[in-house]
């Protein structure tokens, strides 16, 4: 606080600088920060150039102590931790860089976003710092254990191009180029590293599917042999491939392995029951024959006189049958019905590409469990619409397994057989519609009738009484 010099003497005093000295550097500056430490022997100044570097000087004697070098563009901001162990530089290469300022060593360098990063600030009394970049982002981060605990976007629509941190860490706001402020308040909820790690890898992976349009496959209303007349994009599928797409083929594929463990493992025990009932056949056959050895023996070497009880009658005990206590897994359902059940639980715009997803060797096994779903007479048609789009998207690769080739050409005497069946069913029905509805329309012509004839009878009688 001073006084200019042409102010009165009972005037206020006024905040002011006054130049104490001066550094020439080498080059353009960028950014300057200062360390935390109240002594002034040990405070130093860190300068960001224009040549990607960052010289830190003695702040008492101004003389050169350690010079930080390792971006591939210029430094755009940087901050001293409160212990003033550790100095963070945010570069326009995307990487964040953590250097010791003991030694000047690099601790760690980190690709942090996807553009440039504008400003980077520490937590108070902590290593935790956060950086916001261009890529419209702003992301929270350890420093002892380098990894990014948090990532906050899509809360400003331009490049966050600054940030200022509370001092007691409680809240963190952001300044961006769309003219906003967004304030951010630590909450008491548990932040989970590998969650969000999880999350962020989910979004990537959905932002590429979205991006990638080039795949197409045919529809599953399309028939054989129907040619797009103008633009080819007709022949495309309509739905694009979405993370609830690629989720619904990776439950499809877990429904898949699911019913052929369980249809294995019904298989084997039918096979185990079987071999017990014979071999409990054959051991009772075997006590039969023994016991009517005993007895035929007994005869004979009874006294005379004796009598002798008939022993012959055998007790037929069945062994009770066996149960196999059924999979929770599969929510009360058989193996081929809970395939069923999946397929039905897939929207149907998502069908498409959820089937287009599953590997060529799930799509065989679907193709099996398919056809055993129509022998059964289980949901026929729409059996044979999921059947008929894979046929069409894997035409050349199911045909050159003769195997799976010969099973379709069997199904498809069986299935012609079936589909008559249900048209000769939806005729008779339709017909039978019919005939109700003629008949309560010739109903209702005949009431309207009656009614209409109403008033000419009574005024007939009418006239027979004035007469």
């Amino acid at each position: 606080m001073h006084r200019p010099d042409d102010a009165e003497p009972n005037s206020a005093l006024r905040l002011g600088l006054s130049h104490a000295r001066m550094l020439k550097m080498s080059d353009d500056v960028l950014c300057v920060r200062f360390s935390n430490t109240k002594d002034p022997k040990k405070l130093v100044v860190a300068v960001a150039l224009l040549d990607c570097t960052v010289k830190v000087f003695h702040d008492d004697s101004l003389k050169f102590f350690v010079s930080l070098y390792g971006h591939k563009l210029p430094v755009m901001s940087m901050d001293i931790s409160s212990d003033d162990s550790m100095l963070v530089t945010a570069s326009a290469d995307k990487n964040v860089k953590l250097w010791g300022l003991d030694f000047g060593d690099c601790h760690k360098s980190i690709f942090a976003h996807q553009d440039s990063i504008m400003c980077v600030r520490f937590v108070r009394k902590t290593h935790y710092f956060f950086t916001a970049s261009k890529d419209k982002s702003i992301c929270y981060w350890d420093g002892d254990h380098f990894e990014r605990i948090l990532k906050i976007d899509r809360q400003h629509f331009g490049e966050v191009w600054g940030l200022a941190v509370s001092g007691d860490g409680s809240f963190v706001v952001s300044c961006s180029q769309d003219r906003s402020l967004c304030k951010y308040v630590r909450t008491e909820d548990q932040v989970f590293i590998e969650e969000e790690k999880e999350k962020e890898m989910e979004q990537l992976f959905e932002d590429e599917l979205i991006n990638d349009s080039n795949r197409k496959a045919p529809a599953m209303g399309k028939e054989k042999g129907e040619e797009d007349e103008g633009d080819n994009d007709n022949s495309a599928s309509a739905a694009k491939r979405t993370i609830e797409s690629v989720r619904a083929g990776e439950s499809l594929m877990e429904a898949i392995d699911l019913a052929e463990t369980e249809l294995q493992a019904i298989s084997d025990f039918e096979r185990v029951q079987k071999k017990k009932a014979k071999e409990a056949a054959v051991a009772a056959k075997k006590r039969k024959q023994e016991k009517k050895k005993a007895a035929e023996e007994a005869k004979v070497n009874a006294l005379p006189g004796t009598e002798e009880k008939d022993d012959d009658e055998e007790v037929s005990s069945k062994p009770e049958k066996a149960t196999r206590p059924p999979n929770m897994l599969l929510l009360g359902y058989s193996p081929l019905k809970y395939v069923l059940h999946t397929l039905r639980r897939i929207r149907p715009h998502d069908m498409e590409e959820a089937l287009i997803v599953l590997p060529f060797d799930y799509v065989e096994r679907l193709i099996r469990l398919l056809l055993q779903l129509i022998s059964s007479h289980l949901e026929v048609e729409f059996c044979c619409r999921v059947l008929l789009f894979l046929l069409k998207l894997h035409n050349s690769a199911i045909c050159a397994r003769v195997g799976l080739f010969n099973e379709l050409e069997l199904l498809w005497q069986r299935l012609r057989t079936q589909l008559v069946e249900n048209k000769s069913r939806i005729g008779f029905n339709l017909a039978g519609l019919k005939y109700l509805k003629r008949t309560i329309d010739e109903e209702r012509t005949g009431f309207v009738q009656e009614i209409a004839a109403t008033p000419a009878t009574r005024n007939k009688k009418k006239r027979k009484v004035e007469a």
